[in-house]
Order: C-alpha cells, then sequence, then structure tokens
C-alpha cells in the first residue's frame, strides 16, 4: 500500500471472539502486536500497512460501521440478521460457533406459546410469526435463561453453544432457528475514495482464507 492512501478502520469486537480473530488476522500478515489482548488498548494503528483497529462491544460494530467510523467489521451472524439490512455479508471467518435457538423447561408446546424473552426481538417475532403465530417478545439484554423460570415468559430464544447454563436453569432446546459464527462485513455504501483500497485489502484476505481452506482439505 502506498504511505499516501488513508488507513482502513476495522472494528473488531473485544469479547469472546477477539483471540480467535486476532489469530486469523496474524496469519494473513497483519503484524498484529502479540501483547494486545493484555494491554487494554481500544485503538491501534500499522502505519506500515494502512490499517487501523478499534476494539468495541460487538452490539456496537454495526453502528460504528453505519456512521462511517468503521469501513470493515468483524460481528456475529446473529446481529447482522437482527439488524443488518445495510451491511454486505463479505465472509465467515468460521469462529465463534454456535446456534440461535428456542428454548423451554420441558413439556411445553411452543405451538401454544404466548410470550417469548431473548435479546433478539426481530429475529423472534420474524421467526414466531411465520412458524407459529403472533406472540409477545420480551425484550431483554442479559440472563435470558431466567425469564422461563420465573415464569416472566413461556420460552426463549437464545444462543447456545456448550447448553451448560440452559442445563443449570432447567431448559432444553426445542428448536435450532440459525447456525452462527463471525462474519467480516461492510457497509453497502462505502466511501467511494477509499472503495479501491478496501477491495484490494479483502481481495488479499479473501486470498488467505481460500488457501487455508485448500490445503485443509489436502
Amino acid at each position: 500500500m502506498s504511505v499516501n492512501e488513508e488507513f482502513i478502520t476495522i472494528a473488531l469486537s473485544k469479547g469472546r471472539l477477539l483471540s480467535e480473530t486476532l489469530q486469523i488476522l496474524r496469519a494473513s500478515g497483519i503484524n498484529i502486536p502479540l501483547d494486545l489482548e493484555s494491554s487494554r488498548e481500544l485503538y491501534f494503528e500499522l502505519s506500515e500497512q494502512n490499517l487501523r483497529f478499534i476494539l468495541v462491544k460487538s452490539v456496537d460494530i454495526l453502528l460504528f460501521l453505519e456512521k462511517g467510523i468503521a469501513d470493515l467489521g468483524v460481528v456475529g451472524s446473529d446481529l447482522l440478521s437482527e439488524k443488518g439490512e445495510g451491511f454486505i455479508d463479505i465472509l465467515d471467518l468460521k469462529i465463534g460457533q454456535c446456534e440461535l435457538c428456542v428454548c423451554a423447561k420441558p413439556g411445553i408446546n411452543i405451538r401454544d406459546v404466548k410470550s417469548v424473552a431473548s435479546k433478539y426481538p426481530v429475529i423472534t417475532k420474524k421467526y414466531f410469526d411465520q412458524q407459529y403465530h403472533d406472540i409477545e417478545v420480551i425484550h431483554l439484554n442479559g440472563s435470558v435463561e431466567i425469564a422461563p423460570v420465573l415464569n416472566m415468559a413461556d420460552c426463549i430464544v437464545e444462543i447456545v453453544q456448550s447448553g451448560k447454563t440452559l442445563v443449570k436453569n432447567g431448559l432444553i432446546v426445542y428448536e435450532k432457528i440459525e447456525k452462527i459464527s463471525a462474519k467480516m462485513v461492510k457497509r453497502k455504501k462505502s466511501l467511494y475514495e477509499k472503495e479501491k483500497q478496501i477491495n484490494d485489502f479483502l481481495a488479499n484476505f479473501n486470498n488467505y482464507f481460500y488457501n487455508i481452506n485448500v490445503s485443509s482439505k489436502l
């Protein structure tokens, strides 16, 4: 890249995906400091590669993209399904894999459900409207599993990875809505003057991913 080019800004989740995301970026040739995870830095630049990284909460990444602060972002496909209409899904990084599921106490008939608690009100309403009937969606930001335990909701729609939290709260999976993984995304409306620069970066990154996938199958 030319030193005269602008920085490409990439928003990363500072949560559970960060370590795996940084491993992929480093393996693709990006010189990310090895001590980044322990440094507590939320912003850093790689001037020799014209790259800038910002570390934010996963739920805020799409907002940073929408406002034009970031050019690219790594975000869970659950957030894209919930509020990602203005963004392009570029590449599945195949990390942070889990499932979005309908969960409830044993013995519940999902067809009789009237209220559902979830961090994903849009996905939840759409799913039940299409599969069953209109329901009340109770929007919670965390500790969703407690809602059926306290009879706040008949069931929940939540991310399931190991299932341990469900078991501890006496819940089981009834239906799987969609598989979730981390995606590299960008805005549908990118800044024209940076479009070629962004596309060149993505072409190199995609090529790296293609090569490692081919190698893994040999």
